[in-house]
């Protein structure tokens, strides 16, 4: 297990789809592209990557107009890309009326893919229950990414995810 570059898992996802004509208008250039080859993908348990159909919960938010979403959780769960300075967000569904339920990542979105895949990695090479060490692990790999990470990550992957912080 180890963190791939963007362009490495991108290379993986060649084939483009058509994003819905809101998603299509609303994500910058750059990001509409990865968009295109991302959708409907399911990159790790709590990543799926969706087209933004102007339907989604985090339209109640007052300032809705300044994110769009780019995947999902799969459990109603929102990640957002802010798009003043294209960082992901993330937006529990059940706390979305609360302030702290739009929380930030401290991330891009090119970062978002690599913690995506790299979450892909980890499920696949230790299963649940997964053991301290696959658990210290995955916490370096995703500090290696950003070092708060670990903290902003709204999953915990195990029991013990804020030992040893």
């Amino acid at each position: 297990m180890r963190c791939r570059t963007f362009d490495e898992i991108m290379s993986d996802y060649p084939e483009k789809q058509t994003l819905s004509a809101y998603a299509a208008k609303r994500l910058p250039a750059n990001i509409k592209d990865v968009m295109e080859r991302l959708v409907n993908k399911k990159l790790s348990a709590d990543c799926i990557f969706e087209e933004d159909s102007d339907v989604y919960l985090y339209l109640n938010l007052d300032d809705a107009d300044k994110y769009v979403l780019i995947a999902s959780s799969g459990q109603g769960d929102e990640w957002l890309l802010k798009l003043s300075d294209n960082t992901v967000w993330f937006l529990d569904h059940g706390e979305w009326e609360e302030p702290e339920g739009l929380k930030p990542l401290e991330i891009s979105f090119e970062e978002f893919v690599i913690m995506a895949d790299l979450l892909d990695q980890s499920e696949k090479e230790h299963p649940y229950p997964r053991s301290k060490e696959a658990t210290i692990h995955v916490k370096e790999l995703l500090r290696s990414i950003n070092e708060h990470l670990v903290w902003n990550y709204p999953f915990a992957i195990s029991d013990d995810w804020m030992d040893d912080m």
